[in-house]
Formats: C-alpha cells, sequence, structure tokens
C-alpha cells in the first residue's frame, strides 16, 4: 500500500503479536519486548481463555492475507493466475445458503470461461494481477445468453431500444436534468460531431432517448410513475428534472391545466423524519414509527420558549420555593428513624454524580450504560496527541512517576521507558513526528510531576488516612469517606491533602472552571466534616493552593448538593454541570445554550453537554432544559459558591 515508511506500528501484524505474545507470556510492566525486526512490541494481556481460538483464527486469516499480498506483487503467466484464483476461493470462501452457493458457482464458472478464452488464443505471457482479475470479473458482468425480460413479480432493468413491452405500472427512476437525455460523448477521432460533417441517418443520442422516453409512455397501460430529485441534499435548493419531464409537464399544464398538475405531482420530504409523513392531514405516510415520537416531543415543548423569560419576572421567593421544591431539599430538623434510608454519601460519589448527573441515574439506577455506542472512526490519522488520548498518556506518567523516594534522575528514567512501553503498544502518532509529540509531553509532565515530589520531601511529612463523617442532626450521618493526608513533622503546621491529576486547568492562558469541581467538593466535604486541612491540587499545566474553607459555608453547600444527589436518585435533574456552570458565571442564557446545545464558536459542539446520549434522552433541546422557570435559580444557587471560591479562596500558580 506504500505505507512502508510509516513502520510497522498499528499494522495488522503488530496487533497480532501484540496479542499472541499477551496469551503466551501475560503481561511485562518493566520492559517491552524487542523483535529484532519490527522494533519494540508490548505484550497485549487481554486474550485469555476461550479467546484464544479467536486469534488463532485470526492468525489465519492474516496468514493467508500475507500469502495473497506476496503471490500478486509480481506478474504471472495466465495459468498460474488461474490456478491462483482457484486457491483464493477456496481458502476465503465457504458457501452456506443458496444464494452463496450461486455466487460461488458463478466464480467458478466465469473462471472456466477465462481458462478458454486463455488455451483459444494461445496466449501465457505475464500479466499484472490488475489485468488478470479484471478479465475474470468481466466475464461475470456479461449477460446470460438466455434471459427472460418480462418474468414474474418486479423487473428491474435499463431503458434500452426495443425493450419497452407493454405493462401495467412503468416506473422511470432519476430522470434528473443532465442524467436523462444523455450527452453525446467528445471524441476527436467523431466525424459525426464535426460541423458540417453530419449525414441523414447518423444515430444521436439525444435522439435515441426521446425515442425512449416516447416508447416507456406507450408502454404504460394503467400507471406511469416519473421520479426526479426536485430539491438539494445540502442546501434544498431548487433542482429541475429533465428537458423531456419539463416538457411533459408543459404539455399537461397547457391541455388540462395548472390544478391537474399539481394534482399529478407529489413533493417527498427529503428525510424519513419529515412532518409530512406524521401529519394526520397529509396523504403521505411511512413505515418508519420510530420518529413519530420525536415530532410528539416537539409538539409538546412548542411553548417551552415561552417558559424561559418567566424566570426573570419571577421575585426571589417565588424562585426560591421553585428551587426547593424541585430540588427536593433535605430538611435537617425533621431527620429522624423514619426517614433513615438517606444512605452516607462519599466523596468520590458525590464528585461523580456532580459530574455528570443524567449518566449517573442511568447507570447507577437504571443500571444502563451507553459507552458500548460504536463511535465514528476518523478518516484520518490524528497528527497530534489531544482529547481522551492525551490524558490518558497524561495520566501513566503520573502514575509511573508518583515515587515519594524518586530524584530528578529517576523521574526522567522512569519517563523515558514508559515512552518505549507506549510506542511498543501502538499509541503513539506514526513516525518521527509520535516521537517529537511524545517529547513534548514528557518535558510538560516532568515539571508537575516534580513539584508533587518536591512538596512531600520539602515537609518532610507522614501519610495518614483520616476518617471523615458528617451528621447534621438526629445521628443521621450524611457524608461518611476516608482521605489521604500529608502531616508536617512542625508542631502546629497546617495538614495538606495533595493531589495531583493529568487536567489543563487553563485554556487560552484563561481560567477553566470546570476541572475545579473536584479541589472544590474536596475542601467543601472537609470543612464540613470539621477537618480543617489545606488543599494542593496539581494539574499539568498548573497548582492550586486552597485554604480550608469555613465550617458554616462548607456545611451550606455540602447540603445544597446533598439535596440535588437525593434528588436524583429517582429521576434525572436538569443540572448538566458544564451548562450550569456558565449560567452561574455571568447568568446569561444564551451562552449556557451555547454551552448546552454547542455553537460554532466552541468548537461546533464537540463538547457541549448534549452530545451525551444520557442527556439527549431526558432534554433533547436547551428549552425542554429550562422549561420551568427554577432551573435557572437552581443552578445559581448550586454553582455560584464554586464561582466566588474560584475568585477569592484560590491561589493559582502556572508551570513554564
Amino acid at each position: 500500500l506504500g505505507f512502508a515508511d510509516c513502520g510497522h506500528t498499528n499494522t495488522l501484524l503488530f496487533g497480532l503479536q501484540r496479542m499472541v505474545l499477551g496469551y503466551l507470556s501475560g503481561s511485562f510492566d518493566s520492559q517491552p519486548i524487542a523483535h529484532q525486526d519490527q522494533g519494540w512490541v508490548q505484550p497485549h494481556p487481554s486474550v485469555q481463555g476461550l479467546d484464544a481460538q479467536v486469534v488463532g483464527n485470526f492468525a489465519r486469516v492474516l496468514e493467508c492475507l500475507i500469502s495473497w499480498w506476496s503471490t500478486s506483487k509480481t506478474p504471472k503467466s495466465s495459468k498460474v493466475w488461474v490456478a491462483a484464483f482457484s486457491e483464493l476461493m477456496n481458502q476465503w470462501l465457504e458457501p452456506q445458503s443458496v444464494q452463496e452457493v450461486n455466487i460461488h458457482l458463478a466464480l467458478n464458472n466465469a473462471l472456466g470461461e477465462f481458462e478458454m478464452a486463455l488455451d483459444a488464443a494461445d496466449y501465457d505471457e505475464p500479466l499484472e494481477l490488475e489485468v488478470a482479475a479484471q478479465a475474470w470479473l468481466e466475464i461475470l458482468r456479461l449477460p446470460p445468453k438466455k434471459q427472460r425480460l418480462r418474468a414474474s413479480g418486479v423487473t428491474f432493468c435499463a431503458m434500452k431500444t426495443m425493450r419497452s413491452a407493454p405493462f401495467k405500472v412503468v416506473c422511470l427512476l432519476g430522470l434528473n436534468e443532465g442524467d436523462f437525455p444523455k450527452a453525446n460523448p467528445i471524441h476527436p477521432f467523431d466525424l459525426m460531431q464535426l460541423a458540417g460533417q453530419k449525414r441523414a441517418g447518423d444515430r444521436s443520442r439525444k435522439d435515441d432517448d426521446r425515442a425512449l422516453m416516447l416508447e416507456a409512455l406507450l408502454s404504460a397501460r394503467q400507471t406511469l410513475y416519473i421520479s426526479w430529485s426536485g430539491f438539494g441534499a445540502r442546501d434544498n435548493s431548487h433542482k429541475s428534472p429533465s428537458v423531456l419531464v419539463t416538457q411533459l409537464r408543459q404539455y399537461i399544464r397547457s391541455i388540462y391545466g395548472e390544478d391537474k398538475l399539481k394534482q399529478l405531482t407529489t413533493a417527498h420530504p427529503a428525510q424519513p423524519f419529515g412532518r409530512k409523513y406524521f401529519d394526520p392531514s397529509s396523504e403521505m405516510w411511512t413505515f418508519a414509527k420510530e420518529w413519530q415520537v420525536l415530532h410528539a416531543k416537539d409538539d409538546e415543548l412548542g411553548f417551552v420558549s415561552e417558559a424561559v423569560p418567566r424566570a426573570r419576572g419571577a421575585t426571589n421567593e417565588e424562585l426560591d420555593q421553585c428551587v426547593s421544591a424541585l430540588l427536593g431539599e433535605v430538611d435537617v430538623d425533621a431527620l429522624n428513624l423514619e426517614n433513615s434510608l438517606l444512605q452516607a454519601v462519599s466523596l468520590q460519589e458525590l464528585i461523580s454524580f456532580t459530574k455528570n448527573p443524567s449518566k449517573y441515574f442511568f447507570r447507577h439506577k437504571l443500571n444502563i450504560s451507553f459507552d458500548e455506542i460504536e463511535a465514528n472512526v476518523p478518516d484520518s490519522e490524528p497528527m497530534s496527541l489531544g482529547g481522551l488520548d492525551l490524558y490518558g498518556i497524561k495520566d501513566e506518567l503520573i502514575s509511573c512517576g508518583l515515587d515519594i523516594g524518586a530524584n530528578g534522575a529517576d523521574l526522567q528514567w522512569r519517563f523515558d521507558r514508559k515512552a518505549k512501553q507506549l510506542k511498543a503498544q501502538g499509541r503513539l502518532s506514526m513516525g518521527e513526528l509520535g516521537q517529537e509529540l511524545m517529547q513534548d509531553v514528557l518535558r510538560a509532565m516532568l515539571e508537575p510531576v516534580g513539584q508533587y515530589l518536591e512538596t512531600i520531601q520539602a515537609s518532610n511529612s507522614v501519610l495518614e488516612r483520616v476518617d471523615l463523617s458528617w451528621c447534621p442532626a438526629q445521628g443521621q450521618e450524611l457524608a461518611r469517606d476516608s482521605i489521604q493526608v500529608f502531616f508536617p513533622s512542625q508542631d502546629h503546621a497546617t495538614p495538606v491533602v495533595l493531589k495531583i491529576s493529568a487536567s489543563r486547568l487553563f485554556a487560552q492562558k484563561k481560567l477553566k472552571l470546570d476541572p475545579l469541581l473536584a479541589p472544590w467538593l474536596t475542601s467543601v466535604y472537609m470543612g464540613a466534616c470539621g477537618f480543617s486541612a489545606s488543599l494542593k491540587w496539581i494539574f499539568s499545566d498548573s497548582m492550586l493552593s486552597a485554604k480550608p474553607m469555613d465550617s458554616r459555608v462548607a456545611k451550606s453547600v455540602l447540603l445544597r448538593m446533598l439535596s440535588l444527589f437525593y434528588s436524583g436518585q429517582s429521576r434525572v435533574m436538569p443540572v448538566p454541570f458544564k451548562t450550569a456552570l456558565a449560567f452561574a458565571l455571568d447568568e446569561n442564557l444564551e451562552k449556557a445554550r451555547s454551552v448546552y446545545e454547542g455553537s460554532q464558536f466552541n468548537g461546533g459542539g464537540g463538547f457541549a453537554d448534549l452530545k451525551d446520549p444520557c442527556w439527549v434522552r431526558e432534554f433533547p433541546s436547551f428549552d425542554a432544559l429550562v422549561s420551568s422557570p427554577s432551573v435557572p435559580a437552581l443552578w445559581t444557587q448550586l454553582y455560584l459558591p464554586l464561582v466566588q471560591w474560584s475568585k477569592n479562596e484560590i491561589e493559582v500558580k502556572a508551570f513554564g
């Protein structure tokens, strides 16, 4: 295929070698296995048990492909090609159904005719694969010697001269302008197309097509159906039919009138979900009933846009009442043994729920996961690391570099070894470009990981696990978790919670708020549980420092977040995190709409909340999301404390 310069990585043979090595030897995390010809190969340990049979079948398929590839590279004589084609069919074709048997029989017959033609011509010169294959398969395209035009059922055929036998129904499809009548091909050696050279009796392609059109009209005994693409598929622009169809329509208009022409003409929607197919007053209908639900929801949401401005005209007391009713706020004073079904929530569980309440509800309550939906495979190889691939590589670099006793040299050595493993796994871009991109990532991650190790060593801290618990009233425990805390050796020093993440805190030199969710909830959780500790959160591009949060403020915020959590156990709460945070930042509904639905200014909506299938099922549009005027007010009450915390309570130091 001409991709030899790209190397052995990401080829079928490379993947097969990884799977076979993983099945035979397991995983070698310490060092990749060296291959003398193809470079590094990292075993893939996912093949186990009965999966080995699938890998074995795949190995045999790949072996046949390599064998055929080596056979087809050089020209061969016609007899050798006939034997090779016969062997190819025996290796790859094993007919099961009647249709497959007929296909196999047709291929064998065509191969036999090809061999007989070569013997009759006494031709045994070397042939290229393209020539031999085309000569073999071209025989299949020839019409059979005995073929009836009119059989039973529906007959599909091309428009040919003297083929227009009478039929009850004649359907002419695809009569678009430029397609019919067909234009005469221009050949420089065709003297009939030169000016003054045409003579009586010379054939004209356009005149032949006009005759075919007339024959088709005369062949229809009961119904004549003519179709063409009247509107563009991209911009819905008008497209004219064939000139012959236009003349026929003009004749009908002049003889029978405009009303008769409109009665005979039907304009179908271009898509199967067109509204005309589901309108009871329309004569059109469809079997695609799954689209009917979509139009029903659209009708129900017709007045949703009018409900959005009502949020601005309501008073604060009315909005607070609506928010409380929507949120189902936990009444601390009313807690007793009767509602002891409220289970204590861990910190990680609260963070996971807050990031995506809809996904949490579908996965944990309904046991439904949409992650198995196959994503579209890109048409081109990415030229740079980005997205989840880059995040995963950074996270693995952090994991292999977190050793309290490591120094700079050890860290560099670990990173170099990890880079070799990533290359052996085929996760880097091909060629030297992939090496350069990986070196950039290694240099960028040296500082955050080094800062993490330096912070631990400088304070001479002792790592301990601390249990956290919060019982607001009546002994009802609402929060319970344990976290790792570094206690400095100095007396009266504040404990430190130190975390490191592969995420970036800045985008285009601006502070992003969504990566602050986990640090903010961690600070809130510790403050509400009465544990005073400072927070240091190291990102891949910066380090965040925060002082202990006031206990009273933390309890108020945590109670509201727990109310959201408990309400989200029975239904999907209309609180997509990114959308709600964008609204809480400046209370702009249009900006929140662009975050939820996506726009051309945020990458075409590739990271919009509506890309999540969980949100699509519950709230297919932004108007459906904010149908209640209390929803925007709820967003503000939930995430305005996060906005204020990011402005007043943290210090951020950028790396580099």
